[in-house]
């Protein structure tokens, strides 16, 4: 999986290198509010991740980004590293 976020923006795509093919992708918004961060997809080759945002709660250490939440059918937890 590769995520990209930017001031407002995120992009993300998951590759299965297994069969070498493109699983999911998509892109939208992405806003804080207080300890939440919120995505709200606006094109994804995943209909279902258009029906409601993902929300998480999240926390920054150092270079990390760290997050856990979803959708009520959805539970993420992920850690992304800070790449300049």
């Amino acid at each position: 999986m590769t995520k990209t976020i930017t001031s407002g923006r995120l992009i993300f795509t998951i590759y299965n290198r297994k069969t070498d093919s493109l699983e999911i992708t998509g892109q939208g918004k992405a806003i804080t509010n207080g300890n939440q961060y919120i995505e709200t997809f606006e094109q994804s080759t995943d209909k279902d991740l258009l029906k409601e945002p993902v929300v998480f709660t999240y926390k920054v250490e150092g270079d990390k980004l760290s997050y856990e939440g979803g959708t009520k059918n959805m539970h993420i937890v992920e850690v992304l590293k800070k790449i300049e």
